[in-house]
């Protein structure tokens, strides 16, 4: 069977995800664990896999880089008489530095794009539309999703031996479900969907759907706190630009 692949968009870039790591972990990206920041970015690399995503080619030079910094570190230090070449050497003032580097070009592109954005309002002369509490939800973005799955699969591995049968729901298919579901409800639990697949290979195939659509910003996945359960919204583009129908929970 052909494997389906997509493409790991959440993050631009290796040092994207590097930096989301080192907030999600609360660390000091002036002295990074590098031991710790590779085994959880490994980890990571390592989730998708068991998803079947294609992960770029520059995630895996980064997991290189990361490997090659922490051998750096288990060798033997040796005295430098150029003390400013010392630091320059060093792991973490490297990684750091390269951290803080990337951090700043998207903080401008970041900058650039809300000056874009502002002023595409004040030249469009938008619809009135309801206001709607979104800031009671959290955004969650994929990896948060496929944590949540993978947890949930080990759970139901534990209780319900699965079985393997000829038929099975296509990714497509699945994704066409969904977008029905979200078109009759407005809104539909994370984990509803997956009680709903009483196979693992069709909790897998839901799982692919969802983050597919995600990519092509068709869905939105919110929660009102951490470890509470995932709701996924639709997202309706327009000419105004594109907006999430959350309503309240």
């Amino acid at each position: 069977m052909k494997k389906y692949q997509i493409k790991l968009e959440m993050f631009e870039g290796p040092f994207d995800l590097l930096l989301h790591l080192i907030k999600k972990e609360k660390l000091n990206i002036y002295d990074i664990p590098i031991a710790k920041i590779t085994k959880d970015y490994l980890e990571y690399l390592n989730l998708m896999q068991t998803l079947d995503i294609d992960i770029a080619s520059e995630f895996l030079v980064m997991a290189a880089y990361l490997l090659s910094l922490k051998s750096r570190l288990l060798l033997p230090q040796q005295k430098k008489e150029d003390q400013t070449q010392s630091e320059e050497q060093d792991p973490k003032t490297e990684l750091a530095n390269r951290l803080l580097e990337y951090q700043r070009y998207k903080e401008a592109a970041q900058e650039l794009q809300e000056k874009f954005l502002k002023q595409q309002q004040i030249m469009t002369k938008a619809h009135p539309i309801d206001t709607v509490q979104e800031d009671e939800l959290l955004d969650i973005d994929l990896y948060a999703l496929a944590t949540s799955f993978i947890n949930l699969l080990k759970k139901e591995e534990r209780i319900v031996p699965m079985e393997i049968v000829a038929h099975s729901t296509t990714i497509f298919h699945r994704m066409e479900e969904i977008q029905h579901i979200l078109k009759s409800d407005g809104k539909v639990s994370f984990f509803a969907l997956l009680k709903g697949a009483s196979k693992k290979k069709d909790m897998i195939v839901t799982l692919l759907a969802l983050l597919e659509l995600i990519r092509l910003k068709k869905i939105a996945a919110k929660q009102e706190k951490a470890f509470a359960d995932i709701w996924i919204f639709p997202v309706c583009n327009s000419s105004e630009g594109v907006t999430t129908q959350v309503n309240k929970l």
